[in-house]
């Protein structure tokens, strides 16, 4: 194997010096990985828009949270932003609480939303669903009045 690897080594470097660092940086990473160095050889990265004063809200231990269907941006955002306010408030939930528990109620395309945003950027409920709303606004749909049921013909 060392063989092929040698041969691959010297016809890349004559290809492309990208591809020989690359290359380089894969063989230290297979020795950390045989020696347990003990290392991290991939650094997670873990981030949140939420700022600090959001993630310090203490959530209810004996909280089971509420059965809302997620919300995958396909359908009525007001819709689901009722639904989940209005289930919260029955518990009388603190803004901060609102913010963290809501992203349990995101999924697929809502979710990626969510974790795009900017790190720290959220502080309130307000702000939160603000964006949400304005993010997935063309979602939305309006109600017709009854006597839209006359222009039918």
């Amino acid at each position: 194997m060392e063989a092929h690897q040698a041969q691959t080594t010297d016809s890349a470097s004559q290809a492309d010096p990208k591809y020989t660092a690359m290359l380089a940086k894969l063989v230290e990473v297979q020795k950390k990985l045989a020696e347990g160095s003990g290392e991290p050889v991939i650094q997670l990265r873990t981030r949140t828009p939420f700022t600090p004063r959001v993630l310090a809200a203490q959530i209810p231990g004996k909280y089971r949270g509420q059965t809302i269907k997620p919300y995958e941006g396909k359908t009525d955002p007001q819709e689901h932003y009722s639904r989940y306010q209005n289930s919260m408030m029955m518990m009388g939930a603190s803004d901060q609480y609102l913010c963290r528990w809501f992203l349990s109620t995101l999924e697929g395309p809502t979710y990626e939303w969510f974790n795009r945003l900017a790190e720290g950027s959220i502080d309130s409920w307000q702000e939160l669903t603000q964006r949400f709303l304005t993010q997935f606004a063309g979602r939305h749909r309006s109600k017709k009045h009854f006597s839209h049921l006359q222009t039918i013909r």
